[in-house]
């Protein structure tokens, strides 16, 4: 909602200070100079970003603007799961461990923290848990291997919003492009009625000011939103990452998730104390 909010008024306020100026709503309504600024700086986003580049975008900036970010319960549920997961380890040795971590879809760990969906997820922790079954690494060198993992999986999701930031510097260019358009279609109207001409020219800088509005008012927002999602993301694995390289070097399950838990942002951290007692309900 307050998103929503936020661009109703950058709109309502551009328009409406150009209203309260005595400036003309019949003016603004420009279709050819519109289709210039809208359609040229979509056509350029498109043919710029691949197809998987466009699906990545697509589902950051639905969950963003749709209100689907992550909040305390999902880090919480992973820190359980991981929890659960270490104290299998722990209590019914290895070969339970692998049971969960070979078929995730089919444990009932996974299937009640709620994470299935996130597949890369998943894998993350399944694998990495692998690695630490096998014993061939030590915490630094597997803190060595997530971080390299995660630094991939991060790029690989800031590429949508280098996408979203290619459509920022197209619009403002295609406002221009208008402009000159609308700068020649008025001179070839300079005979004609004056009236033809003040529309081509009202022509012109309405798609200077769409591109500029578009490209500040809306995209660069949409922008900021996709990369506080995929910052979302990135430390559920940031969280993971701390709480496996813990339990690597000999930690208990709860010291260990505890250190996943210290690299959460503070609004989405439980306390200790909060975190100790949904492990203790979740064990009784």
């Amino acid at each position: 909602m307050l998103k929503l909010i936020g661009f109703l008024l950058t709109i309502t306020s551009v328009i409406g200070g150009y209203y309260l100026g005595d400036g003309s709503m019949s003016a603004l309504w420009q279709p050819a100079f519109i289709l210039i600024v809208v359609g040229g700086t979509a056509g350029a986003f498109f043919s710029s970003t691949p197809g998987d580049v466009l699906g990545l975008t697509w589902k950051y900036l639905s969950h963003a603007v749709l209100g689907k970010r992550r909040n305390k319960d999902d880090y919480e549920q992973l820190l359980q799961l991981l929890y659960d997961l270490f104290q299998t380890d722990r209590r019914k040795g290895r070969q339970a461990l692998e049971e969960h971590i070979e078929e995730p879809e089919n444990s009932n760990l996974f299937q009640e923290s709620g994470l299935l969906s996130s597949t890369r997820l998943v894998t993350y922790i399944c694998d990495n848990l692998r690695i630490t079954i096998l014993g061939q690494n030590s915490a630094p060198e597997l803190e060595a291997l997530l971080e390299a993992e995660l630094a991939a999986f991060e790029a690989e999701q800031m590429q949508s919003v280098q996408a979203l930031r290619r459509a920022v510097d197209c619009a403002p260019g295609f406002g221009i492009v208008a402009s000159v358009l609308g700068v020649i279609i008025a001179m070839s109207s300079v005979s004609g009625p004056i009236d033809v001409l003040g529309m081509a020219v009202a022509g012109s800088m309405v798609g200077t000011m769409l591109g500029m509005l578009s490209s500040y008012g809306i995209l660069t927002p949409m922008m900021n939103l996709v990369t506080h999602s995929i910052r979302d993301e990135i430390m559920l694995f940031e969280c993971v990452k701390a709480s496996l390289v813990a339990n690597c070097g000999g930690r208990h399950s709860l010291v260990a998730v505890d250190a996943g838990r210290r690299v959460l942002y503070s609004g989405v951290q439980p306390s200790f104390v909060e975190l100790e007692r949904r492990l203790q309900r979740a064990v009784a």
